[in-house]
């Protein structure tokens, strides 16, 4: 077990998912909160119900408990790893901006970024002994990398990873990504897709966007010559 530190690159911070944009807190899942500060609920539940919406209930349970702490120098978070007993303990500077992508990472490795885990995205991108994609040069604003970037987002790749390679999530960045569903609807820019049966509302879906234009395509071109043909010259 080890001590594992977060350090922030330099830069504004933004929540890469706003913590207002949950409306619907998952709290089943492979993520349970422990003991959280009150200071740092409504980020925790934002964080954790952001992994379980991706992974099954049948992933082994974590219990996370966050407790806060002014961190040395550019650190903003930290865990301990591998969780003793399927429980975590994390530690996030309060005064850091962007505490809730602090959390995601953090929930990340306790959920278990495995070492040597090759990203099914781009092929010399690997999981090092400290558990984070390395090199980070490949893809720097990847969430699960060394340095937390200011602008991070969370890749289908890393899903994979802690799926274990069986792809068992409902993470998507197209429907070809899955397979009993027919939409991967697209809620926030920075989060891969979820795959679902039902027509997204209210949420960016890529495939739907261009299947609305194709099925527009094909209503112009087939009563705009009609309605040519049926007109008085």
């Amino acid at each position: 077990m080890h001590c594992h530190k977060l350090v922030a690159a330099v830069g504004n911070a933004h929540d890469f998912v706003p913590v207002t944009a949950f409306t619907e807190v998952h709290t089943g899942g492979p993520i349970k909160l422990g003991a959280v500060v009150p200071s740092m609920m409504q980020v925790a539940l934002a964080a954790s119900s952001l992994w379980n919406a991706y992974l099954p209930e049948s992933f082994p349970t974590t219990t996370m408990n966050v407790t806060t702490a002014n961190l040395p120098g550019m650190t903003v978070g930290q865990i301990w790893i591998p969780c003793a007993g399927s429980v975590c303990n994390i530690t996030i500077d309060p005064s850091y901006a962007a505490s809730y992508n602090v959390l995601v990472h953090e929930f990340g490795h306790g959920l278990g970024l495995p070492y040597g885990a090759v990203s099914s995205k781009f092929p010399n991108l690997k999981v090092d002994e400290s558990n984070h994609w390395a090199p980070a040069t490949i893809d720097p604003s990847e969430i699960m990398t060394a340095i937390l970037d200011p602008h991070p987002y969370l890749a289908k790749y890393t899903l994979d990873a802690i799926s274990g390679g069986l792809y068992n999530h409902s993470g998507c960045n197209s429907p070809s990504d899955c397979q009993w569903h027919i939409h991967c609807a697209h809620y926030h820019r920075h989060a891969p897709g979820q795959c679902t049966d039902h027509p997204c509302i209210n949420c960016n879906t890529t495939d739907d966007y261009w299947t609305g234009i194709a099925v527009f395509c094909i209503l112009l071109f087939t009563f705009v010559p009609l309605c040519l043909l049926a007109s008085p010259l």
